[in-house]
């Protein structure tokens, strides 16, 4: 999906990350480290949502971003993906509609 940013006018790709997730593994300090590191895309004001399904078994975050290699790299460094607690495939999404008012939906 490409967006325009319409502060600064740029054309920026939406990608889909979809992450496994391996709850045997998974301590309280790597969530914690995991928490922190992700934050940084949130903070950013890059991650339109961040969902966990109700079974804990998997993630889908939906990020912007000018290309699929920005998000890898990023992920790349994940403390739970380096820890092997997750996993991760990033699709680009090629959306044809969505509402103006995402208020209302969160």
């Amino acid at each position: 999906m490409l967006l325009r940013d319409g502060i600064h006018g740029k054309i920026c790709e939406t990608h889909e990350y979809e992450a496994t997730i391996s709850l045997f593994w998974l301590t309280n300090e790597m969530m914690q480290e995991h928490q922190k590191y992700t934050n940084l895309l949130m903070k950013a004001g890059k991650v339109l949502f961040s969902s966990l399904k109700s079974d804990m078994s998997s993630s889908i975050t939906v990020i912007k971003s000018r290309n699929e290699t920005e998000i890898q790299e990023f992920y790349k460094h994940e403390p739970l993906f380096n820890n092997n607690v997750l996993s991760y495939h990033i699709s680009e999404l090629q959306i044809h509609y969505h509402t103006s008012e995402t208020a209302n939906w969160f």
